[in-house]
């Protein structure tokens, strides 16, 4: 998978072969990099293939793995339920649904995950089996039913904590790690959480390969900005240099057939 280095200086090689005198950091190249991803991975999956996940590439998906589970009761919820930025409750709604028993991620709190993208929650127990992932507006009517009393239920709480939902206490009990898989809109982010210790240049760029081109164009369209200007180079009445995708394509197999000779 690409990195994230080699998406910047890509990127940068780019720039300057259209206009030699655009100044841009690296640090904003990152930037649009992370917007213009969250972007083309929204317009593409668009049409309700992100539902359920299946269609979807494992190469836009992140993983955070979650090894601190505090579980809250609710003989003492009152000490529990207010977060960190003063809000009241965690959960929107009237409080009648703290009946079950919660574990949620202390000392994680989640980045946000792109819209339409379901995320999945793995749990590494005896079982290895997988949590139901509701939204937060639907996680309080979650463990009302009888026959249903033993499923775990998933959400991220207005304060980006995870939590987790059950009326059966061993059954919660005994989870003590999951892992997080989602697409989040800025990996970056959730690099902090994971590789705190690696730079981020060295990271991998989680989408795959078939939207790069049309990542790397919007990016060198943003930078360029009022810098490009319309030429017709071979006179042929176009413009030549609209299609910087077509370009960039072109220009990533030169390179790739010349590298292929240069190592044989």
């Amino acid at each position: 998978m690409t990195t994230y280095g080699q998406m910047i200086y890509y990127c940068l090689d780019m720039v300057k072969a259209f206009s030699d005198d655009t100044q841009v950091t690296e640090e904003h190249v990152m930037f649009l990099l992370d917007k213009y991803r969250a972007m083309v991975l929204r317009q593409t999956y668009n049409s309700g293939k992100a539902k359920d996940g299946t269609n979807i590439s494992s190469e836009n998906y992140q993983s955070i793995p979650i090894d601190k589970l505090t579980m809250v009761r609710p003989d003492n919820l009152e000490y529990n339920v207010y977060s960190d930025d003063g809000l009241d409750y965690i959960f929107e709604g009237s409080d009648t649904h703290f009946k079950s028993n919660y574990k949620y991620s202390k000392y994680i709190k989640i980045p946000a995950i792109l819209p339409g993208f379901i995320p999945k929650v793995y749990i590494t127990d005896l079982f290895k089996s997988i949590a139901t992932y509701v939204d937060n507006d639907r996680f309080e009517y979650t463990n009302w039913h009888k026959y249903l009393k033993n499923f775990i239920y998933a959400t991220i709480g207005i304060d980006r904590h995870l939590y987790l939902k059950s009326k059966n206490t061993e059954r919660l009990g005994m989870v003590k790690k999951v892992n997080l898989y989602a697409a989040f809109e800025n990996p970056s982010e959730v690099y902090a959480i994971t590789e705190p210790n690696k730079d981020i240049y060295d990271c991998a760029f989680p989408v795959e390969d078939a939207l790069l081109p049309n990542i790397i164009a919007m990016v060198i369209k943003d930078i360029l900005g009022a810098a490009y200007r319309p030429a017709d180079k071979y006179n042929n009445a176009d413009d030549d240099l609209a299609n910087i995708a077509s370009f960039i394509r072109q220009n990533m197999k030169q390179r790739y057939v010349k590298d292929s000779q240069d190592g044989d």
